[in-house]
């Protein structure tokens, strides 16, 4: 597969890593966020086209996935979009500045490959803004309010969190290094904003938020049960203070009472549920999580 990459595609990458910056989204510690910013406000400042109040998204897009927690470098939408580079879309989801502006430098390096398990998967510099959009805000309970965010960044940042660390993931070595405050919104906020007219479903959520997991999910309201194909969320036990209800056990009982089933599934390490509405188109549709 041949990637093109272009000068006029690195300065439309530059001017989205300013945008984030610049806006008043909170990606440093310096900057201030306004609590009264709506979700549809604050995707246009990130990029994210609207026609009237719904997200514009071009014909030839045909397949819609959410990257819940992408960390740094989103190596999970990188692996989606390997498989399909040409009709597919990704949201991303990250509230910590850090990660997002780390996933910004990452995606514009042409021909920057991620080698941890594929050293073929290659990513490339027209996704950004196109196939790939970031969401720089946290999904859970509360919806357009700040809420503390706890940053682990010196040992593993990717194990920040809406919750604070406890003990036991003190003992591993990651510790507290600063509190935040990041916006948050339920997930249902940025569906009612997706033009289901186009798409009939989401093909895949993969959701990996450190103990919050199964509080995104439920935040979906209906549109989980009627939208969602695929559903990938990490349980959690013990690595979070008040994050209790992020177990399997919940995690099956809930979803069982929306209609999903558990599956074994090739392509996933974690707890993973298939739409029982969609069971039928299931085996079509590509998907992978690993840890």
């Amino acid at each position: 597969m041949n990637f093109s990459w272009s000068n006029n595609t690195k300065k439309d990458s530059s001017i989205l890593v300013e945008t984030l910056i610049s806006n008043d989204i909170p990606l440093n510690n310096n900057t201030t966020h306004k609590e009264s910013l709506t979700l549809k406000e604050i995707l246009i400042s990130n990029g994210i086209p609207f026609d009237n109040d719904k997200i514009k998204i071009p014909d030839h897009i045909k397949k819609i996935k959410l990257d819940i927690g992408i960390a740094i470098e989103a190596v999970h939408t990188e692996y989606w979009l390997n498989h399909n580079p040409d009709d597919l879309v990704v949201f991303g989801f990250e509230p910590l500045p850090l990660c997002v502006e780390k996933t910004i430098e990452y995606f514009q390096q042409p021909n920057s490959k991620w080698t941890h398990d594929s050293p073929d998967n290659i990513v490339d510099l027209k996704w950004l803004n196109n196939n790939f959009y970031i969401v720089p805000v946290a999904i859970g309970n509360d919806n357009g309010k700040l809420n503390d965010f706890y940053v682990t960044c010196s040992k593993n940042v990717g194990c920040s969190s809406l919750y604070k660390p406890s003990n036991a993931l003190e003992n591993q070595g990651i510790v507290l290094d600063e509190i935040i405050q990041v916006p948050v919104f339920n997930l249902s906020e940025f569906l009612k904003l997706l033009p289901f007219d186009k798409f009939e479903y989401i093909e895949y959520i993969k959701v990996d938020v450190q103990g919050n997991d199964l509080n995104v999910i439920k935040s979906g309201g209906d549109y989980i049960r009627e939208k969602v194909v695929f559903i990938t969320m990490e349980p959690e036990v013990g690595q979070y203070i008040g994050a209790n209800n992020n177990t399997i056990p919940n995690m099956i009982n809930y979803m069982n009472s929306i209609r999903f089933d558990i599956v074994k599934h090739h392509n996933t390490v974690d707890p993973t549920f298939l739409n029982r509405k969609f069971k039928s188109i299931a085996d079509s549709i590509y998907i992978k999580q690993f840890t």
